[in-house]
């Protein structure tokens, strides 16, 4: 399929989302690879294939609690609460009668229509050691989630005492994984001190995730595929710590496509 017949998809779900925000006084950013295009193409990098954007933690939760009215009934809110099958910390707001299908969740019962990716961010402790065993813990509930949820994948940890611990979380029900996890980023946010975030979710690893508060304190407007849409003001400082030397194509910036299947509905 044509990618532009998705980046339109796409759009048409970022400038419904933007929309919502802009109503009900929500902040939002773009980030990672939609922040990049911005800055270096004023829209998509030609190759990829997803639109993300970033909230702060409390108005996340905010249009969590008013998508189910704030959307059209032909968009769907996916996240945790939602979908019981569904394995991520962050939401995708899905447009129905669509398909993007990842690797990885094809015959999954989940809703798997074209979206977009919506990440809280999260304050972080200041200090690099505390996250790190903090994004450990993290990464291996995530896995024992993903192991629940689909029993035909193995184990990816081989070393004792991680092993056992995700084996034993694995015995759990779905809804108290999700509990666990919650709780483990509500007592990750009481050791923040307040200088430093973190995308919750975000696919780089917790040093390319994490961002100086103050570069979120202000906002500009960057262009992408012909809309203004807010951007952290620090948005090199931002993209340097993510991509290095952002400006300079590397290859496919590392990005491989995400969906394995596509149908926007329109035939």
């Amino acid at each position: 399929m044509d990618i532009r017949s998705l980046h339109e998809t796409e759009l048409e779900i970022l400038e419904l989302f933007a929309d919502v925000c802009r109503r009900e006084g929500l902040s939002f950013y773009l980030t990672a690879g939609t922040l990049l295009g911005a800055v270096r193409h004023q829209g998509f990098i030609p190759w990829d294939d997803d639109i993300d954007a970033a909230m702060p933690r409390a108005d996340y939760e905010r249009l969590r609690a008013i998508a189910s009215r704030a959307f059209p009934c032909e968009y769907f809110w996916q996240d945790e609460f939602s979908e019981q099958f569904y394995p991520f910390p962050f939401a995708k707001l899905r447009k129905r009668n669509t398909l993007a299908q990842e690797e990885g969740f094809i015959g999954w019962d989940m809703e798997q229509g074209i979206c977009i990716d919506i990440f809280p961010l999260d304050a972080r402790p200041d200090s690099d050691r505390l996250t790190d065993l903090f994004f450990r813990a993290e990464k291996a509930i995530a896995h024992a989630l993903r192991l629940k949820l689909d029993g035909s994948q193995p184990c990816a940890y081989t070393k004792h005492p991680a092993k056992a611990v995700v084996l034993l979380v694995r015995r759990l029900p779905v809804a108290h994984i999700k509990r666990l996890r919650r709780a483990l980023y509500r007592l990750e946010g009481l050791f923040a001190g307040g200088s430093m975030l973190i995308t919750t979710g975000g696919a780089h690893g917790w040093r390319r995730e994490s961002a100086r508060a103050v570069w979120f304190e202000e906002t500009v407007q960057l262009p992408f595929e012909g809309s203004l849409y807010p951007c952290p003001a620090g948005w090199d400082a931002f993209l340097t710590n993510m991509y290095g030397d952002y400006m300079t194509p590397q290859g496919q910036d590392g990005r491989d496509a995400h969906f394995m299947q596509i149908d926007t509905g329109t035939k």
